[in-house]
């Protein structure tokens, strides 16, 4: 018995579907081998989901299948196409444009420079991996400069380093001609070189 007879006999109740399944499968292996060439690992299928998929298109195409309008192999294919397109993901463009279709895996061997196989992993550099060290150069550079401006505050009279505090720390108001003052002693050269590393 061909496949449009057992697919018939299937639809009348007279056979099981694993009948047909026999019948249809290297037809769907075949098609699974193909599409699985194809799509070379972007889609994330195997031959193995590829036949899953196959074993599904075939239940739907007994249930659909109109034997007036051509042999049952004809129909299952159109209906396997269509299963293994949506099951890939190439169903819309956007599915078919999506990054992660490209993608490839940190976990797969690459060889480096010296001609070695590493991991990616081990050769991609990381950005991440380098912030908790910046910001402790950070943190650093912070409190040296910090210190830096406590030691230039420290060279000008108590009242003059109070008006500096209260205009720049604070927010506050201030005398005009103390700040004017302050900042002219602040910019004496003695005082400017210990800022100057710090100045953007």
């Amino acid at each position: 018995m061909d496949s449009s007879e057992i697919a018939k006999a299937v639809q009348a109740g007279e056979s099981g579907t694993l009948e047909l399944w026999i019948a249809v499968r290297r037809l769907a292996l075949k098609f699974a081998i193909r599409w699985e060439r194809a799509l070379d690992g972007q889609s994330g299928m195997e031959r193995d989901d590829f036949m899953q998929v196959a074993f599904i298109a075939m239940l739907d195409a007994v249930k659909s299948w109109d034997s007036q309008a051509g042999s049952f192999s004809t129909w299952f294919v159109i209906i396997l196409k269509g299963a293994f397109t949506e099951a890939a993901g190439l169903r819309t463009a956007r599915e078919r444009n999506d990054p992660l279709r490209s993608a490839q895996s940190l976990d797969a061997p690459v060889t480096d420079e010296n001609g070695e196989e590493v991991e990616g992993s081990d050769i991609v550099p990381d950005p991440a991996a380098e912030r908790p060290f910046e910001d402790v150069a950070e943190l650093d550079f912070t409190e040296k400069r910090r210190k830096a401006v406590e030691a230039a505050l420290a060279s000008l009279p108590e009242h003059l380093q109070e008006t500096i505090r209260a205009k720049y720390y604070r927010g506050e108001k201030a005398n005009n001609k103390d700040v004017n003052a302050a900042l002219r002693a602040l910019r004496h050269p003695l005082i400017t070189n210990g800022l100057r590393p710090y100045l953007n």
